[in-house]
């Protein structure tokens, strides 16, 4: 069995199992994960993979990946504290990757359907957060089996997407009902080409440049303890 504690920054997997941030709610995460441990409750999740590496929440290219990477060297270099060096740093990043990231040439194959169009950003995801605040899915989330691709094609592909997907989030915290972003593309597998290598990440974590992808769905494939139903 796995059990999750959520330490990280935004959380995105953790959240999506009813686990709360320790870093925003302190003791009451960390009790709620103590519950997490001691429940007899389990969940059989998917997990995705990407050219062999696996990831819990989300695989992306492009945009999301330079933010990130850009934030990483940024940091580096600067020697900022937890504060300055989170999501300010990150948000600093993502106002100069907006002004240069371009769309690359780029071949996609989602289960049997092939699509040739530029790619500014390109996101796959298995659960419904995705970067804190951001939600593709409706409030079904990803069914099982399934991967969710979006392509965004230009800037304000992505801009108008995010927008979207923080309103979003924001319904589905407040109980409303949410339908999927209309970029959503359900598949078990992806076959991505690029014209250049590109920047990528898995979970948050930065991955290698590379110009080809395989993603697809593991079926079943971890046993999550989860905290028990209130």
């Amino acid at each position: 069995d796995i059990a999750i504690l959520p330490l990280g920054t935004a959380n995105n997997v953790a959240r999506s199992f009813g686990l709360p941030s320790v870093r925003l709610h302190g003791p009451a995460a960390i009790r709620r994960t103590l519950a997490s441990l001691r429940s007899l409750e389990h969940g059989i999740v998917d997990v995705g993979e990407a050219n062999g590496v696996p990831f819990l929440g989300s695989f992306a290219l492009g945009m999301d990946a330079a933010i990130l990477r850009r934030r990483n060297r940024l940091r580096a270099r600067s020697r900022l504290g937890e504060t300055l060096g989170g999501y300010p740093l990150y948000l600093a990043s993502c106002a100069i990757e907006t002004l240069g990231h371009q769309s690359v040439p780029t071949r996609i194959t989602a289960d049997d359907v092939r699509l040739e169009a530029p790619i500014y950003n390109l996101l796959v995801t298995r659960c419904p957060i995705y970067a804190g605040e951001f939600r593709f899915t409706g409030r079904g989330g990803v069914p099982a089996g399934r991967l969710s691709l979006h392509a965004f094609h230009h800037r304000r592909d992505f801009l108008v997407g995010y927008a979207s997907a923080w309103r979003r989030h924001v319904r589905h915290v407040r109980d409303e009902l949410t339908e999927d972003a209309p970029t959503t593309r359900l598949c078990r597998n992806a076959h991505i080409r690029l014209s250049s290598p590109a920047a990528a990440q898995l979970d948050g974590e930065e991955a290698a440049a590379s110009d080809e992808w395989r993603i697809e769905v593991i079926p079943d494939a971890l046993r999550l303890r989860l905290p028990p139903q209130v």
